[in-house]
């Protein structure tokens, strides 16, 4: 006859424990090399016919156990706790079946547990200590088990539904269906109200800079506005509708470069547009330097001071003409030669720059978003731009490259 261990009394312990709890559902042992203990088909006692026979219910789940004689659960913040192997955990965040990790305290006759969907899994440890939140016991048990069933079936929440009224003004509303309580829709409601409110705010904002376009059509900072907001609710293809029309009918670098962020995905830059500005900034060779840049716009000179590889911005934004562009090469080498100096510059007489449109937050542009407005070589110390006659006039006379 087989040796009655320690450990097997105490996992027969924890079993015949954790299956009178949830009688009358039925559990049995889950064989498959998983470290899962139980599988656990529960029954949906509100569904009782007329000669008392419970229904299945749709979902099963699997159960692991273990079991302590001498730890203690946190009794101050009611909790359990429990140290185990992450490739366990990463192992049971691939079953099909929702899994239950829980632990049977056995001096105080009660499980702790949580769900493997609710553990942040340390991939880079071996081990982690994991926090069971949900406790277990004779006074419990029903209500429980009603929260197991709400968990592995929770209502079907469909999405937002909004219905303007007049220009800024409107109501929103969502269908729930499969709730099994209103305590349920309640908590479902608490958890979606910030959410509801964020949608419903941006649909007004929506239906009131529609109106303003309908006075305004050509004001492309209202049309700029509409696709930010449409970005932000997810609308992505009325976003891109507006990007289209902006860059095609009125020829809009910023649309191109938003229309490029979301061929990206970069939700993380396109969610926060609101705090990125649109700018113009002049980027040279990748091995450029310079220790003075003077720039000329409509008939004014800036000095933007040394130049920045990662591009500088323009000073004046609302520029009509870039008249030229004043770039000082670094002397290297500075030595007396009779009674004058000589100047030592590198070996270099030419060099590309562009005139680029793009994000900035904070003073640093954002790189590989931007449009390309004019471009030019430098040759000697002094260059102007080829069409300085015509100058670049912004939204109009534009050389787009992306």
């Amino acid at each position: 006859m087989t040796q009655l261990t320690h450990k097997n009394a105490m996992e027969h312990k924890s079993r015949v424990a954790y299956e009178w709890l949830c009688t009358p559902w039925q559990a049995t042992t889950f064989d498959h090399d998983t470290g899962i203990d139980l599988i656990v088909q529960p029954y949906d006692e509100k569904r009782k016919d007329k000669d008392q026979n419970i229904p299945p219910f749709e979902r099963r789940y699997l159960v692991q156990l273990k079991s302590t004689e001498t730890e203690e659960f946190n009794q101050v913040l009611n909790q359990g706790s429990l140290k185990i192997d992450v490739q366990h955990l990463k192992k049971w965040r691939e079953q099909l079946d929702p899994v239950m990790i829980a632990r049977y305290y056995i001096k105080h006759n009660c499980f702790y547990f949580t769900w493997i969907e609710e553990v942040e899994i340390y991939y880079e440890q071996v081990t982690q200590t994991i926090t069971l939140p949900y406790r277990l016991d004779e006074t419990t048990k029903e209500q429980v088990k009603e929260n197991i069933l709400e968990y592995l079936i929770p209502p079907d929440i469909s999405e937002l539904i909004y219905y303007p009224i007049d220009k800024s003004s409107g109501y929103s509303f969502l269908n729930i269906e499969k709730a099994r309580s209103g305590r349920q829709v309640a908590q479902k409601l608490k958890e979606l109200m910030p959410e509801v409110i964020r949608k419903t705010e941006l649909h007004r904002e929506i239906q009131a800079i529609k109106h303003q376009i309908a006075e305004e059509p050509k004001n492309l900072i209202l049309r700029i506005e509409l696709v930010k907001c449409y970005i932000r609710l997810r609308n992505i293809n009325e976003a891109l509708s507006e990007l289209n029309v902006l860059a095609y009918t009125f020829l809009s670098l910023e649309a191109r470069i938003i229309s490029s962020l979301l061929d990206s995905e970069e939700y993380g830059i396109l969610d926060s547009l609101h705090e990125y500005s649109f700018v113009y900034y002049l980027l040279a060779d990748d091995d450029a330097t310079s220790n003075s840049v003077k720039i000329q716009l409509d008939n004014t000179v800036y000095d933007l001071g040394p130049y920045h590889p990662a591009g500088v911005i323009f000073p004046k934004q609302d520029f009509k003409h870039i008249d030229f562009i004043l770039w000082e090469q670094p002397v290297t080498d500075r030595r007396p030669l009779g009674n004058g100096i000589v100047r030592t510059y590198p070996l270099r007489l030419s060099f590309s720059f562009q005139v680029k449109l793009g994000l900035e937050r904070n003073g640093s542009i954002i790189p590989h978003y931007n449009q390309v407005v004019a471009r030019d070589t430098y040759r000697l110390n002094q260059i102007t731009h080829p069409n300085v006659h015509e100058g670049i006039v912004l939204n109009l006379k534009k050389q787009n490259d992306t």
